[in-house]
Formats: structure tokens, sequence, C-alpha cells
């Protein structure tokens, strides 16, 4: 933990940063020197000082210095206080993490931390080492510490105590050691944390050997989108042999009824590069030996063959030839699965499968999802945070089926009004529903460093951070040209398909990849409004997300421009 006061009258005078300047650099050189976390205080707590300040002093010191911080560093920031008020301003201006000397003796401060589902840290003292803490709906603790259902109830939402391992229990929680003996606890003596550190190491675009000249005019761009009223807010990161080298987030991740500014940790919508994280699902169970690419779907989904699909393969679905694009499930479908099975088995062909190749929006997808469960009898969504996000490192950064705790993170989606002159909100797009719903063809969420990391694992032979999920070999698979040069109908181009991803191709133009591509570049975009890819050569991945689906032609004209300033860094 690196540690940053804003307080003068600390006793640790050494400590003190009150110029933004000062704060930033002071901050970023802790992170270089290896600080996970960076935790922010405003008002010193010396019991032999005279250090009183009001709440609004502490309030409006602590959003004054995250807000200056969290739109540049690459971790967490905690905000050091004891009273609900700043904390809830912390945590408004980028912090999401409360470090609580106290212990959370104040309920309210409880009750904010559980509500917010935020990451917590609590004071450890032998005189107080019998609380223990529910917060943000998981059970948390101290080393050393019996559990206590009072204090429990006093963090947890509507009182209850959930079960241990709760996936609302956010990464950073502290718990105690199994097998711990009833009686008086012993004498603290450290915690045990989970891993907080983004998969990433953090980095330069000089460090890595790219020219910071087109990345400038990248956020030139970017940034005259923004002003022209293209879309409101947009969000790149690049990395490069396993380092992250840049993140820039410009403009406001919501508009009405008050405009909030988007940060680093803002989750993006992903709509259709939410395909390449279902389809690695189906590479996982691949490599365990669950089924075989050119299985058929209905060999594990019994009904599937139903209207003629007896026949198509899982290299068929994945590529977009398995000829049903325009098929759709019911909204009920969404969290009845079996409802989800039973339409998806309902599909009906519109033309023979793999005598074409039509980009399938949303179907291919619903069956992938339903193969997933067939395969696995766990919801598909579940599957892929425990097996691709987690292991990766990105369970706080990647979501298919986005749990309500993380809402107040998202984007909403807008269009460009009929008038032409504003962005209107896309409704249900935004919805609390279809952010649960998590669609496995256009539903996830992300940040952009998120799918730069998961590219930079596709990258680097299926490992990420130390952690393997995939092998290279798998990843060779997965990232061939299956269709050739043949033209996608809905697209109008070749896409030169994959198996999740489509690739670059030597054709004479490709969408959202970047004209300038190396052929072997592969990726993948969401409708109107952004483009993720991974460049073999180079090692260098890239992702754009914005919050506006914008139509063509000026859509994929911008994505030319984007991603080709970013081939036009590596040298």
């Amino acid at each position: 933990m690196g540690v940053l006061n804003v307080s003068p009258e600390s006793f640790h005078a050494g400590s003190v940063h009150a110029a933004a300047a000062d704060l930033l650099g002071a901050a970023l050189a802790m992170v270089e020197a290896g600080a996970v976390l960076i935790d922010v205080g405003a008002r010193s707590t010396a019991p032999y000082l005279d250090t009183a300040i009001t709440d609004e002093e502490e309030r409006a010191r602590l959003a004054r210095a995250i807000e200056v911080l969290a739109p540049k560093l690459p971790v967490p920031i905690s905000a050091d206080t004891s009273r609900p008020g700043p904390a809830r301003a912390a945590l408004e201006a980028g912090a999401r993490i409360i470090n609580d000397v106290s212990g959370l003796r104040d309920p309210t401060l409880a009750s904010l931390v559980a509500e917010r589902g935020v990451g917590v840290i609590l004071m450890a003292s032998p005189e107080d080492a019998e609380r223990s803490l529910a917060v943000a709906g998981g059970t948390v603790g101290v080393e050393g510490t019996r559990f206590s259902r009072a204090a429990a109830d006093a963090a947890s939402p509507g009182g209850a105590q959930p079960p241990r391992g709760s996936e609302r229990v956010p990464r950073g929680r502290v718990t105690p050691p199994a097998g711990l003996p009833p009686g008086r606890p012993p004498r603290p003596t450290h915690a045990r944390v989970a891993r907080m550190t983004f998969p990433l190491a953090s980095s330069s675009v000089d460090a890595l050997g790219l020219d910071p000249k087109p990345l400038g005019r990248l956020r030139e761009l970017i940034t005259a989108h923004i002003a022209e009223g293209r879309y409101p807010a947009a969000q790149i990161a690049v990395a490069r042999h396993g380092k992250l080298g840049l993140v820039c987030t410009l403009g406001d991740a919501r508009l009405d009824p008050q405009r909030i500014p988007a940060r680093d940790e803002t989750l993006w919508l992903l709509f259709s590069n939410t395909k390449v994280i279902t389809a690695c699902a189906l590479w996982i169970l691949v490599e365990r030996g669950a089924l075989a690419f050119i299985d058929r779907v209905a060999d594990h989904v019994p009904g599937f063959e139903a209207n003629g699909k007896g026949d198509i393969s899982i290299i068929q679905l994945l590529s977009h030839q398995g000829g049903f694009p325009n098929a759709e499930v019911p909204k009920a479908a969404w969290e009845d699965h079996e409802l989800l099975r039973r339409s998806v088995c309902g599909f009906t062909l519109e033309w023979t499968p793999g005598s074409r190749v039509h980009y399938h929006r949303g179907a291919a997808h619903w069956a992938a999802a339903v193969l997933v469960e067939a395969l696995t009898k766990t919801d598909y969504r579940a599957f892929i945070r425990e097996n691709v996000a987690e292991p990766l490192g990105l369970a706080d950064d990647l979501f298919v089926g986005l749990p309500d705790r993380a809402h107040a993170r998202a984007v909403d989606m807008h269009e460009p009004a009929q008038d032409g002159a504003r962005q209107a909100r896309r409704g249900e797009e935004s919805s609390a529903e279809a952010r649960r719903a998590g669609s496995p063809g256009g539903g996830g969420y992300a940040t952009a460093r998120a799918m730069a990391a998961f590219y930079q694992m596709l990258l680097q032979g299926g490992q990420l951070g130390g952690a393997r999920l995939l092998s290279p070999r798998t990843i060779a698979y997965v990232t061939r040209n299956y269709t050739g040069d043949r033209v996608d109908a809905y697209m109008g181009m070749p896409m030169h398909r994959g198996l999740g991803p489509h690739l670059r191709g030597t054709t004479e133009t490709i969408r959202g990849l970047g004209s300038l591509a190396s052929p072997r570049t592969f990726g993948h975009g969401g409708v109107g409004s952004s483009y993720c890819w991974g460049d073999p050569d180079s090692g260098v991945s890239f992702a754009y997300l914005t919050n506006s689906r914008v139509p063509d032609p000026w859509h994929s004209a911008r994505l030319d421009r984007v991603s080709n300033l970013v081939h036009a860094s590596i040298v």
C-alpha cells in the first residue's frame, strides 16, 4: 500500500501532498515502486495533536485528491476515513475501497459500504479483536478473530448474513482462517488478503517501444469526437508483451438525470465484443475434453437437431455459418434458461449450414450458451466468471451478467437523437434487467484495460500474469481463418472468421481492425461503438470502447482511423 496524506496537520509532515501535480507524482512513484493500492487520508488521527477538522473539510479534501488520482492511476484507491460523508464523497470521486481505522463502528458507514458493494480495510487491535463484519454482502473478518452475528447484521444488506464465499464479496476481502478454536481470540498478527493487482504490469508507451506521437493524435481524435457530440465518452487501453502502456478515459459515462464523468474503473457495454468471451468458454471445454470443435451441437444439446439443424458443427456455429442468423429468443428466456434451451432448439434454418457466411447477431451465441450449460450443468454466466474472468485476475473488470453491486460503475448507452443535436439514452440496453442478463452475444461489460488484458492472454499463448487459461495450440486453432475470402453477407466484405474473433487477412479493407493491421491481427467489435484486437506480430493489444451506438458510414470510417493510429505507433 502506498499512503498519501492531504492533511496539513498530519504528524508525518513529509507525507503531505497538497498540490495536484505533487500528489499525482508521488502516487505514480509509489506504483512504479510496487504499490498495488494507493490510500488517501485527509484527516490526521494522531491522539496527541489537536487535529479536529469538520466533516465538510475532510469531504472536500478527499474528493479533490481522488478526482486528481482516479483517472490516472492503474491501481485501486482507498479512502482513509471513519465518517460516512467523506466516505461517500470519496467513492463518488473514484475510490473503490474504504479504509476505516475504527472498524466500521459507525453503522451509517457500514451500511454505505454494504450498499455500494465496495472493498473495505479494517483496523485490527487486541482490544477489538472479536469484531467482524459482513460487508458488501459477504463476510469480512480479521485474521485471528471469531465471527460475530451481531456485527455481521450491522453491515450486511437487510441485516442478514449471506453464506461465505458469496459472489458479492469484493476482491481484497480479509477472511478468518479455517478451524479457529472458540474462546478468547489470539492477538492478531497479520491479514490474509486476496490479490488485488491487475494482471498486466504498469508501464509506459515509450518503455513498450511504441511511438507516442500517433497515440497522442488518437487522444486528440477522440477528444474531437466527444466535442462534436459523436458520443458522450470513450476509453482506450494499449498493452504489449504483458504490460499496460496506456489507459485513457474521456467524457461522461451518463448524461441523465445528471452528468457523471467516466473513470478508469467505469464498465462499458461490450455489445458483440462479448462473443469472443463466450467463445472462450467453449475453447476451455474443448481443452478439458468435454467436446471437440468438429462435434455437432446436437451431439450435446438434445433437441437442437429440430428443424434441420442436426448437422451444424461447433466450427460452423462459431464462424457464423450456422444458417439461422435472424433467430431470436424471448426476453423471458434471459433468466429462464429452460425456456432458453427450448427456444434455441426451436430455431429454424434460413439456409443450408455451411453454404454461406452471414453474421449471426445473437442467435449463434445463445446456442453456444445453451451448449455450455448442457456440458457443465452451470449457468453460462457463472461458468465464464469462474473459468475465464477470475483465473485471469479480471473478476472486477470483466462481466457477462453484471451483478447489481457493479451497476453504478456501468455506462448508459446512447445513440444520436433524431434531431442530430444531442445523444439520447437507449433505455433497454441501459436497464438493470439487461445488465443482469448478460446476453452471450452482446451483453458483457468490461473496462478497456480488461479487454486489452484478455487479448494479451491470447497473444501470449493462453497465459496472463502467471496464470495459464489455454494452451498455445488452442489459441492457434481458434484464430485461424475458417471462411477464407468469402464475403460475409451481413457485413458486405470478407471477414476471415475464426472461432470467436475474426482476422485481418490480406483483402483491401476490413472492419474495425484497421486497414494497416498485420494480416494475422484478430479481434472483434461491438455494434456502432467499439473494437478490440490483438496483433501477434507486434504483441500489441488494443481496446476502444464508447457509450453511443453510431450508425454507418461514419462508424466504420472512424474505426479504421482509430485502429490505424495504434498500428502507426508500432515501430
